[in-house]
């Protein structure tokens, strides 16, 4: 009975490994999205910096009317130097992709990332009932092979011992994709109040 448990543990876990790598992939984007701004942000910061100190300096040399030209190209840069950093600083989005876009895969698997927090739930029972499941058929047909052997009995044992936990994985897989549509759904409404 132990082993059984421990089985289910290690499978769920294992079912567990997709929502987390998905997890860890867009923190690692985000990370990079972060530092790219710091680093615009930076950069203006110091051209600005550059171009006040130019300004004072060439106040001094020129006459009034060189300097008016002065002004008015320093100016046109500071317009420049804004439009580069709210280019920047604009936090990118991904691009909107329903449900019903994705390819078949995906949707038979749940390989994306959910937009709402039910969707995040669902996903993640629906991956550790499915990595349970992989663990206890893994190990359902190795202790099979090696007592009993191969049978239709035995098979058909195994399967309706196995279904409640076959419809449970529907189940998940069915709420995390009703969850998807209806966020989905959401942000088609926004994305339109935008327009």
């Amino acid at each position: 009975m132990k082993e059984q448990i421990t089985i289910v543990i290690i499978g769920a876990l294992v079912g567990l490994f997709p929502t987390l790598l998905a997890t860890l992939i867009k923190w690692l984007d985000k990370r990079s999205l972060t530092t790219r701004q710091d680093r615009a942000l930076s950069i203006a910061q110091q051209r600005v910096e550059y171009l006040n100190a130019w300004i004072k300096v060439q106040e001094t040399l020129c006459s009034p009317e060189q300097f008016d030209e002065i002004k008015q190209e320093v100016s046109n840069e500071l317009v420049q130097i804004n439009r580069n950093l709210r280019e920047n600083l604009v936090e990118e989005e991904d691009e909107f992709v329903t449900f019903e876009e994705r390819n078949s895969l995906q949707r038979l698997f749940l390989l994306y990332t959910p937009r709402s927090v039910t969707g995040w739930v669902f996903h993640i029972i629906f991956y550790m009932s499915l990595g349970g499941l992989v663990a206890i058929l893994i190990s359902g047909f190795g202790l099979g092979m090696g007592t009993r052997g191969w049978s239709v009995g035995y098979l058909i044992g195994e399967w309706i011992f196995l279904s409640p936990f076959v419809l449970l994985i529907f189940l998940f897989r069915w709420l995390a994709v009703r969850s998807d549509r209806a966020a989905d759904k959401k942000m088609e409404t926004q994305l339109e109040n935008k327009a």
